[in-house]
């Protein structure tokens, strides 16, 4: 788990995982070198609650989402974790959600990373994300959408494979992770969870949403579609191109560029017009330092 100066979110988290039925697990929290008090509230935390095989560890910068994992990933397989699972730590988990995410990992050779259903926290019974089957590389810095969003789980399902699977829950095997590694820290933030999905299948691995492991995420389902801050539109535009460079077919390496003409274009008009200056010098820079290879942790 990764913590950003979110300490009382990590702490619910926390809390929900301490009622886990299943008691094989460790927990590490990584903290992202957070300019708050997160650090000693932690250790508070692991003082006052013994039991809960907890270890906290303290990165001396932010390495953002791609790497912030990455320290945790190393570590769990340095100490012989048979699965490692990276979670977001503004969740709170059912307490049987391993249960089937390790059920559907030990029947089938094949599964490299599992995910769980992910609700809305405010919204109980509606879907943020079960899977995502295709990428719609035409939408570029919207090619991954959910086909699931907002959508209620009825009747009985079954496990389905998918193409991509979100960093915010991710159940994923030990040989995978050795044979494939982490996240690409090029990213820093943003289509790091697709580039490993991606790289994963390449390898011949598949992912698989199992509907019946439960988590809750704490995202809104009214604000959701919007991209948000200047730095959120940086690293979406900057980190889809790389996406597409990675692994997108031939005609969307030809496509990116004529879309990133197009997209700066509308940005320079926008300034022009005195709309919007902030998000769209935001988006022309992401653009811009992609063709300058400037990857990693972006100082706007």
């Amino acid at each position: 788990m990764l913590n950003w100066n979110s300490v009382a979110d990590t702490i619910l988290c926390l809390r929900s995982l301490d009622k886990l039925d299943y008691t094989d697990a460790s927990i590490l929290v990584v903290d992202n070198n957070s300019t708050d008090n997160s650090v000693p509230e932690l250790e508070m935390f692991k003082k006052n609650n013994p039991a809960l095989d907890l270890e906290i560890i303290k990165n001396n910068e932010n390495s953002g989402f791609a790497g912030g994992n990455n320290i945790g990933i190393d570590i769990a397989l340095e100490r012989g974790a048979d699965y490692v699972l990276l979670l977001n730590n503004d969740t709170e988990v059912s307490p049987d959600f391993i249960t089937p995410l390790l059920s559907e990992a030990e029947k089938n050779d094949k599964a490299g990373i599992i995910t769980p259903s992910i609700f809305f926290y405010d919204e109980r019974d509606l879907l943020w994300f079960g899977g995502k089957t295709k990428i719609e590389w035409l939408r570029m810095e919207k090619a991954i959408s959910n086909s699931l969003f907002k959508k209620k789980i009825y009747g009985d399902l079954i496990s389905a494979k998918v193409n991509f699977l979100t960093g915010a829950c991710m159940f994923i095997k030990r040989k995978v992770l050795e044979e494939v590694g982490g996240f690409d820290e090029r990213f820093f933030l943003y289509f790091e969870d697709a580039d490993l999905s991606l790289r994963m299948q390449k390898k011949g691995w598949s992912l698989f949403w199992t509907p019946y492991s439960k988590i809750w995420h704490k995202v809104s389902a009214t604000t959701l579609p919007s991209l948000g801050s200047p730095g959120m539109h940086y690293y979406h535009h900057r980190n889809i191109m790389l996406l597409a460079e990675k692994h997108g077919p031939l005609w969307v390496k030809f496509y990116m560029h004529i879309w990133a003409f197009l997209k700066v274009s509308k940005q320079l008009f926008k300034i022009l017009l005195g709309r919007d200056k902030e998000i769209s010098s935001a988006i022309i820079k992401g653009i811009s330092d992609y063709y300058k290879r400037k990857f990693g942790k972006a100082y706007l």
